[in-house]
């Protein structure tokens, strides 16, 4: 089966071939060329050959493309650096109400701007404090209820009490370090966001230089 020319490197579509065969010395010609109607380059290839089929020649040239195999293996491989930090390790980083990272981080600063401001801290160890209590400095906060039941839908135990102050009062730095985090993880998918266009840009390069080639 005669190999088949790939698709237009610049919009996808299926390029056109025209085989000419003449007699005698002439030899035999192939052009290979896009006619997208929304390919913005039409590239095109041209060969002429003696003693050879110029269109065998003509679609392992358009279809080779050795840089472009590793800039798009390269890509790929952002993708997925980039993707392992879009899903957070897999756990989901939005919510309905937060569809960007952004949105995430000014939904979380607005929320800690509300709060009272000072360190937490968990006072279930203070001899003045019952288990549970959450303080700001002199100011009470909030405190971690225990419920004993005999059904352990509704039962919460004293160490789950402690658990949930100790998480209560780590929360508000935990959120502004977490903020701080999805930032720096904006400019790291920034960066790689960026070498990815220019990899395009490079693959790109290398297209039009081999249709150049083929003329």
């Amino acid at each position: 089966m005669t190999e088949q020319p790939n698709a237009c490197a610049y919009c996808g579509e299926t390029p056109t071939i025209f085989h000419n065969i003449y007699y005698g010395t002439l030899g035999n010609f192939t052009s290979i060329c896009c006619e997208g109607k929304k390919c913005e380059v039409r590239p095109m290839l041209k060969i002429h050959r003696k003693g050879e089929d110029s269109k065998e020649v003509a679609i392992r040239l358009w279809n080779t493309r050795p840089l472009e195999d590793v800039l798009r293996a390269e890509n790929t491989e952002l993708k997925r650096v980039l993707n392992g930090i879009e899903s957070s390790q897999g756990m989901p980083i939005v919510s309905e109400d937060c569809k960007t990272r952004g949105d995430i981080v000014e939904r979380a600063e607005s929320l800690l701007a509300g709060i009272t401001q000072g360190y937490w801290k968990d006072m279930s160890d203070h001899p003045d404090h019952i288990s549970g209590a959450i303080n700001c400095g002199e100011k009470h906060i909030a405190l971690c209820g225990t419920f004993q039941s005999t059904d352990p839908q509704y039962r919460v135990t004293p160490e789950k009490t402690r658990a949930n102050a100790t998480f209560i009062a780590t929360a508000p730095e935990l959120v502004r370090w977490l903020c701080e985090e999805v930032k720096r993880l904006e400019k790291q998918v920034a960066r790689l966001e960026g070498i990815n266009k220019r990899q395009e840009y490079r693959i790109n390069a290398h297209k039009a230089a081999l249709v150049r080639q083929g003329e």
